[in-house]
């Protein structure tokens, strides 16, 4: 093989390894850009799954509010009609009783 040849082979030599490093270097970023758009769906996705999951929360926390006010409410009537029904006695009673008590036993103890 003379110079000329060995010189042409080794420039092809060269030429081919080159363009394998570039092709190679466009797979790489090729699969760096694939993997940089398939994080950005991904933290996209879970951004509005996020949104969506503070949203529900918040109707969930209006509807128990809601819940807990109603609840309130009816607890606070019934306590009003029961506490109509229900009458205590007040002292005026009491003291009459006392003395009506006193009267029975001061007849008792005549008898």
């Amino acid at each position: 093989m003379s110079y000329e040849e060995t010189m042409n082979r080794s420039f092809e030599m060269a030429e081919k390894s080159i363009e394998s490093f570039w092709d190679t270097w466009l797979l790489v970023l090729g699969s760096i850009t694939w993997s940089q758009e398939q994080m950005d769906k991904m933290v996209q996705k879970y951004m509005e799954q996020k949104k969506v999951a503070r949203e529900e929360a918040v109707k969930f926390v209006e509807n128990l509010a809601m819940q807990a006010k109603t609840q309130q409410q009816q607890y606070g009537e019934v306590m009003k009609e029961s506490a109509s029904s229900f009458q205590i006695p007040g002292f005026t009673c009491m003291t009459d009783l006392f003395k009506r008590v006193e009267e029975l036993s001061k007849k008792v103890d005549s008898l």
